[in-house]
């Protein structure tokens, strides 16, 4: 049955208005405009249909990509604002699901609906709720993305996908000490800026390192709160130490040891790691000259057939095997001058075991490249450069000293203090000055003293009635 408030008539305001199709006074606008249909968040705005691969313009509107796509290759503009839009300006979002595959915030896991305030990282793509980005990003202006930027995430850090060290990419030592010098910064264009701010920078750390160096305090007598600065390492000091601070800390059948030492590494086996040039010989026979080019960056384990078993080294023990097919080889070595005299070998009649009938001899080898030699010659300028750069840099630092030591702040030189300062420290040091103080006080007033002579008084008769002398 109907209620009493329904009638079985249409009132003169219904007719007029919504049905009569009245239009003064804003009637129809306001109908019109009441009318109201939210699309959910997960709909595509141009199928009206849950989307599969998400994407939105630049303000916000999300389409699906396979229908937004053809669209603007046919239109070129928003099919919901109408305005200009281009395929390229279209960002992918990715939007994450919990196990009830239901879209939430990956941040704070709640799960989003139509009244969510959702937003989308535009870098990134990564959609969030506003909620954690302004808790999480705004208010603690930590400009990076939730998700990007997780310290857990180990694939970025992972050294075995590194390309250089796939690769085996180096640089050269001599040039890695200072990688700016042959790097023309007036040919580099905007990157010129960042050359000279860096250039600019290394100096300025240079000139504050040597000030904070010059005001160091390095009388003996004083005891120091600072530790003492380490020595210089050697050159073929490793990056890890010996280990005894933590044998001698966990095991009392050690000496206690304080301090970490770096471990050295083998002379031989140091000097090798840095072999990269080749080696030039000429080898003098009775038949002519042959020059070689020796590989001397790989060791010839005494193995021409290459199996391990075919000969003994120099060294008289046997090599691991190589996995790296660039550093395994079998040969002694390139030729590159003297074809015709090994033709000539080649030609010589040999006997059943493939010995030469002829006699060949070796008179001489003449070495022209030796980058063992080359290696320890640069080695000792190298380590005499670095004494006199030490013995320079003392020298200076100890002429400031002085020079800091001798002047005051307004740039005045001090006087010297007498030759027995050493003798002085410790208690009653004062008491000598204090003692020439006196004495020289007593040297200034060292003059005869004359005793003032006090006038006497006249005497006056009393019948005067003079009552001045009173």
């Amino acid at each position: 049955m109907g209620k009493g408030t329904d009638k079985m008539y249409i009132t003169h305001s219904e007719w007029s208005g919504q049905f009569g199709g009245m239009q003064f006074g804003g009637i129809q606008k306001r109908t019109e405009r009441d009318v109201f249909k939210r699309l959910p968040f997960d709909y595509c705005s141009l199928s009206l249909q849950p989307f599969e691969h998400p994407v939105c313009a630049p303000d916000g509107i999300i389409f699906d990509l396979k229908n937004i796509y053809p669209f603007l290759k046919k239109h070129g503009t928003n099919p919901v604002t109408g305005e200009k839009l281009e395929p390229k300006s279209l960002i992918k979002l990715n939007f994450h699901k919990n196990s009830n595959d239901e879209y939430h915030c990956p941040a704070t896991y709640r799960v989003f609906n139509d009244h969510t305030h959702i937003v989308a990282i535009k870098t990134t793509g990564n959609v969030y709720s506003y909620e954690a980005i302004d808790r999480l990003n705004i208010k603690t202006k930590n400009w990076k993305d939730l998700l990007e930027d997780d310290p857990h995430n180990l694939e970025s850090r992972n050294l075995t996908n590194f390309h250089y060290i796939k690769n085996d990419l180096k640089i050269d030592e001599d040039k890695s000490d200072k990688p700016l010098n042959d790097i023309n910064i007036e040919a580099t264009g905007s990157a010129a800026l960042v050359l000279t701010k860096i250039a600019s920078r290394e100096d300025e750390n240079k000139e504050i390192t040597s000030k904070s160096d010059s005001h160091v305090n390095k009388d003996s007598s004083l005891p120091s709160s600072k530790p003492k600065s380490s020595k210089n390492l050697p050159y073929n000091a490793a990056s890890y130490t010996c280990g005894l601070a933590s044998a001698s800390l966990t095991s009392t059948a050690f000496t206690p040891v304080t301090e970490n030492e770096n471990a050295l590494i083998d002379k031989e086996e140091f000097m090798f790691k840095e072999i990269k040039s080749k080696g030039y010989v000429r080898i003098v026979t009775n038949l002519g000259n042959l020059n070689v080019e020796l590989f001397c960056e790989k060791i010839q384990g005494g193995d021409p057939t290459g199996t391990g078993k075919g000969g003994e080294s120099y060294w008289k023990k046997e090599f691991p095997d190589e996995f790296k097919s660039n550093l395994s080889h079998n040969e002694r070595g390139l030729l590159i001058g003297g074809n015709e005299v090994l033709d000539k070998m080649e030609s010589l009649p040999t006997d059943s075991s493939d010995r030469p009938l002829d006699e060949i001899k070796i008179i001489e080898v003449t070495v022209f490249v030796d980058p063992y030699e080359e290696y320890n010659k640069r080695l000792e300028r190298k380590l005499s450069r670095q004494k006199d750069d030490s013995s320079e840099k003392n020298k200076i630092k100890s002429l400031k000293d002085e020079k800091e030591s001798t002047t005051n702040w307004f740039g005045t030189k001090l006087t010297t203090l007498p030759s027995n300062r050493d003798q002085d420290i410790g208690v009653g040091k004062y008491l000598k000055s204090i003692n020439n103080k006196r004495d020289l006080d007593s040297e200034d007033l060292n003059i005869d003293y004359i005793p003032e002579q006090i006038p006497k008084k006249s005497k006056h008769s009393g019948n005067d009635f003079d009552f001045s002398s009173w």
